[in-house]
């Protein structure tokens, strides 16, 4: 078995609420809540697709 790893995984700073986030496609979408966090990452409701 490989030894563990002394280190931990670092999540990243959550974003505020109502950020506006440009996808891969050039849509926007605004940022809901923050419902979840773990070792996928941070989870977020999506509210609103502007274009």
């Amino acid at each position: 078995m490989p030894p563990r790893r002394k280190e931990k995984y670092k999540l990243p700073i959550p974003l505020p609420e109502g950020t506006v986030l440009d996808d891969m496609e050039g849509k926007q979408w605004v940022l809901g809540k923050l419902i979840g966090s773990g070792g996928l990452g941070l989870i977020y409701l999506k509210n609103i697709f502007l274009s």
